[in-house]
């Protein structure tokens, strides 16, 4: 009842005030704390909080065209009544269903997932999750993450501990939409490094044009475009 895949699916296809109770809440948690939801309330997400904690050291890549293919077919084909993109990726159906599901089953997805997180810690999160993708919309905004103050040393600690690479040394920046809110910097970092803070500020430096998040846009229209073809042909 208060997972965000199934809520939002229930919300859409059978509107009831339960789903929108649940939507709401998680919309304004992302909105005050970022992805909180992520490593402290999805099963699966809470897993691989675990698991990356053995994973691959260094810095992590982010592929924002992947998840803006996924969640622009998502909404493409939702407006159609076609939720098939987001229950093969919804990370609540695809943890059921590892567990109940026959063993060859359960024992191929946890394998897959645990190679993929030990090597590329917390890719799904990041470049797959329709539910994640989802809320990085409201993340980038959050009013409360981790920040990068000035008087950081760069050692990399910080960056190398990161399990979606969302971590910046070099232009002392932490991108919020992609911070899953594991708290794993602020354990490794010996001196002035990442801080939990608040970050809606009267005055913010001028930033240099993202163009991660241009990809992003582009792959979001084009995955838009698909949703609505495939949705409407079927």
């Amino acid at each position: 009842m208060c997972q965000a895949g199934p809520s939002a699916l229930r919300l859409v296809f059978s509107f009831g005030l339960s789903a929108l109770a649940v939507v709401l809440t998680l919309a304004i948690l992302t909105l005050l704390f970022g992805r909180l939801f992520c490593s402290f309330m999805c099963p699966l997400g809470s897993f691989l909080s675990f698991v990356a904690l053995f994973s691959k050291k260094g810095r992590k890549k982010i592929f924002p065209i992947t998840g803006g293919l996924i969640l622009g077919l998502f909404v493409g084909a939702m407006v159609f009544g076609l939720a098939l993109v987001f229950r093969l990726l919804d990370p609540y159906s695809l943890f059921g269903r590892a567990i109940t599901a026959p063993l060859w089953f359960g024992i191929v997805f946890f394998v897959v997932i645990l190679v993929v997180t030990l090597l590329f810690g917390r890719l799904f999160c990041t470049s797959f999750c329709p539910v994640g993708l989802l809320l990085s919309l409201l993340a980038k905004r959050s009013a409360f993450g981790i920040s990068i103050p000035d008087a950081c040393v760069h050692c990399g600690k910080c960056e190398n501990v990161c399990p979606t690479g969302c971590i910046d040394q070099k232009k002392n920046e932490v991108k919020r939409e992609y911070c899953v809110m594991c708290l794993d910097c602020l354990t490794v970092c010996p001196r002035t490094g990442p801080t939990f803070s608040f970050l809606w500020k009267s005055s913010e430096k001028e930033k240099a044009p993202d163009l991660e998040r241009r990809k992003f846009l582009v792959s979001l229209s084009v995955g838009a475009g698909v949703g609505l073809a495939g949705g409407g042909v079927f």
